[in-house]
């Protein structure tokens, strides 16, 4: 067996490769181990690495090849920020290795493959469970990438999200950068926070409304939220709150 079988050899689970070494056949040998390296470092999100190693197999049709192949594609042209062209909703969908982040301010939900351990939380609440699916078979749109109740696909550059079988929304990719945001948990809003920090990190947010009065001791706003929920602040830090 040559150097670099060996070398892939050392990154193959021992189970599997307890199965491998069973194979008399060297050309066989020599495919399952190209396989086998294959799924470890597409699971490992080297898309790039996992794509020349499947198109070579997928040349004599070595077992579902061809899927890892267009499989690794897909993951490998995600990577990076897409946008909406919706002018009526914004959405960013993130792209990093096998985690998904779609933000629709300001709820951002997280995700990763089934292949690794869900450990991010929205903005708003926590999510138990979520997997990252990419589907390679025969759909109605194609190869369909889920993630919790969104169903996407990828056609000529542009990523849709299917939102219902008439409705579908268009995002393009504006970058390759695949940084998250930060994830802030957001508190109920209370007295001493900062203006700011009632617009960042309070469950409140933005108010629908603000009614400001200046005087000779400073400014005072009235912010005003949907039902008939106020927050008061003197000079930009909240001094009462009224739900």
């Amino acid at each position: 067996m040559e150097g670099t079988d060996l070398d892939k050899l050392s990154e193959i689970p021992d189970d599997v490769l307890d199965e491998i070494l069973r194979i008399t056949d060297d050309n066989e040998c020599k495919s399952e181990i190209n396989y086998q390296y294959g799924l470890t470092i597409l699971n490992s999100a080297d898309f790039s690495a996992a794509k020349e190693i499947f198109a070579n197999l997928a040349e004599n049709h070595y077992k579902d090849s061809d899927r890892l192949l267009r499989e690794s594609e897909i993951m490998e042209s995600l990577q990076g920020t897409w946008e909406t062209i919706d002018e009526y909703k914004y959405q960013e969908v993130i792209f990093d290795g096998w985690k998904m982040c779609i933000i629709n301010e300001p709820i951002i939900h997280l995700g990763v493959s089934n292949n690794y351990e869900y450990v991010a939380k929205t903005g708003l609440a926590s999510i138990d469970d979520s997997d990252l699916i990419i589907f390679t078979d025969d759909r109605e749109f194609g190869t369909e990438i889920k993630f919790l109740q969104n169903t996407f696909y990828l056609e000529e550059n542009k990523l849709y999200q299917i939102l219902d079988s008439s409705l579908q929304r268009e995002s393009i990719k504006v970058s390759d950068d695949t940084t998250f945001p930060t994830i802030v948990e957001l508190v109920p809003p209370y007295i001493g926070m900062t203006a700011e920090e009632v617009r960042t990190k309070s469950t409140w947010g933005n108010p629908e409304d603000i009614n400001t009065t200046t005087t000779a001791g400073g400014t005072h706003e009235q912010w005003c939220y949907p039902g008939f929920k106020y927050i008061y602040l003197e000079n930009g830090i909240v001094t009462a709150i009224q739900e």
